[in-house]
């Protein structure tokens, strides 16, 4: 059996090659991010006991957790899980986001993004107050981004599916963050997280690290002069790290800054600038993780670049009027006790139709990237039912603890599993002043389980597919 560091033996030491052979021998724990957009970090103490998890902090990350135990259930079938109360996401995977500096309502281009963790958590790092173009090359993967970021109830977020290698040139300088999260070889020195299926040859190596640099500059370009850039990849290879860095750093205006509060432990080998050793080299023996790497880049000066048009697409997205806008606060507030003007005003919504669908839409990301055709835009808040306006599944979900009437208690478990299995439910009460509303059922712990059509002989069942 092929010995898995011996590549990267060179550029430790003996006591680390001793720690990181030792760690590569234990198991990789499962990790959870808190979407502190729908709990508050107290909320992990209840779980633990709930679920009999064993947990430790991740360090990096604030909202993060170690799993250290293989818990009864099993991370993605608990209902905190389902209704995007966390998302399951290696340790490792936490850096990037956390690279990022404070900022108030920044415009962020996330240029590989499915499927959405890295989104997911920038959305939660910056309270869904930031204004962020979630792309990705591949379309096969836009179902699973556009399924997280439904679950995880993220309103700043437009997806759309290009090649990241024509944003530099369509959005020059209109960024104020821009994260790349490059398509890698996956040497994480993990079996559980890396590339198990084949063996990545030097040629194909060669020619990604030739796209990491390509999407690299149009990075770049996308960023405003002193905007940050966090370069990042599952993979150990210095080639594809601090080899593309280096070819960065020499040619264009930008600097490889030290982050406090990470290792600074990229490699400094002979043919790398010496800035690489600023970035972070997340060796498994580390903080118990996957093997990783990543770097924070500020841009220093103008970098020319091919301004062309990007695909637009006009009158897919109708503005709701003003007086429709009044028209659904008011039957939220009577059906629902839900007061919407407060985080119309908080989150700077405008409402906007398409087809008989609602979505809430913060204004600063329409106004700039309106006309792009994209996948999807906003958070979808309800639709029309002939004349009464529903509030969608994701909606209630995110902002649950304001949604005070219409409530229906579902305190049996087994009615429970049913209804969670996205069956209908028969022979229930329901109150006679409830009869034909959408109900939203909660359990025992006033935890959300879904919106349910109240009918004289069934609750029919509202769940999205992705959640049963």
């Amino acid at each position: 059996m092929s010995n898995p560091i011996a590549n990267y033996e060179q550029f430790l030491s003996a006591d680390e090659i001793a720690a990181l052979s030792a760690a590569l021998e234990q198991p990789l724990y499962p990790s959870i991010r808190l979407n502190t957009l729908k709990v508050d970090r107290s909320i992990i103490e209840a779980w633990a006991v709930r679920f009999g998890w064993q947990l430790e902090p991740v360090s990096f990350c604030a909202t993060g957790w170690q799993i250290l135990n293989n818990p009864e259930i099993p991370l993605g079938r608990t209902l905190p899980h389902r209704m995007g109360q966390y998302y399951i996401q290696d340790a490792a995977s936490m850096i990037p986001v956390e690279m990022f500096s404070e900022a108030d309502r920044p415009f962020i281009l996330d240029m590989a993004a499915a499927p959405g963790g890295k989104t997911t958590h920038l959305v939660d790092r910056y309270a869904d107050r930031a204004f962020i173009v979630a792309n990705d090359s591949s379309q096969k993967r836009m179902t699973a981004l556009r399924s997280n970021l439904q679950t995880w109830g993220a309103m700043g977020v437009m997806l759309s599916n290009y090649a990241g290698e024509q944003l530099g040139n369509w959005f020059n300088e209109a960024f104020d963050k821009v994260l790349l999260d490059a398509p890698c070889s996956g040497d994480t020195l993990r079996e559980e997280t890396g590339n198990k299926k084949r063996h990545v040859s030097d040629t194909e190596r060669e020619r990604l690290s030739q796209r990491q640099l390509a999407l690299l500059i149009s990075g770049v370009r996308a960023l405003r002069v002193g905007g940050e850039l966090v370069y990042s990849t599952c993979t150990l290879n210095p080639e594809e790290n601090e080899g593309v860095l280096s070819a960065l750093v020499r040619d264009y205006p930008v600097e490889i800054e030290a982050v406090e509060g990470f290792p600074h432990t990229g490699i400094v080998a002979e043919g790398f600038h010496p800035s690489v050793g600023r970035a972070v080299r997340l060796w498994p023996h580390l903080f118990r993780t996957s093997g990783f790497f990543s770097a924070r880049l500020r841009k220093l000066d103008v970098v020319p670049a091919i301004e062309l048009e990007p695909p637009t697409s006009h009158g897919t997205w109708v503005r709701v009027r003003d007086e429709e806008i009044s028209s659904i606060v008011q039957q939220l507030k009577d059906d629902y006790s839900f007061d919407f003007e407060p985080i119309i005003a908080e989150y700077r919504l405008d409402l906007y139709r398409k087809g008989e669908h609602i979505y809430a839409i913060p204004t600063n990301l329409m106004a700039e990237f309106g006309d792009l055709t994209v996948m999807s835009i906003g958070l979808l808040i309800g639709q029309y039912e002939k004349s009464r306006f529903i509030p969608s599944h994701e909606f209630v979900s995110r902002f649950w603890e304001q949604f005070i009437g219409c409530r229906y208690l579902l305190a049996d478990p087994q009615l429970q599993d049913i209804w969670l299995a996205g069956r209908d439910l028969r022979n229930v009460e329901v109150p006679q002043s409830l009869m034909k509303q959408v109900l939203l059922l909660h359990n025992e712990h006033e935890e959300f389980i879904g919106r349910g059509h109240a009918q004289p002989t069934r609750i029919r069942n509202l769940l999205p597919k992705r959640v049963i």
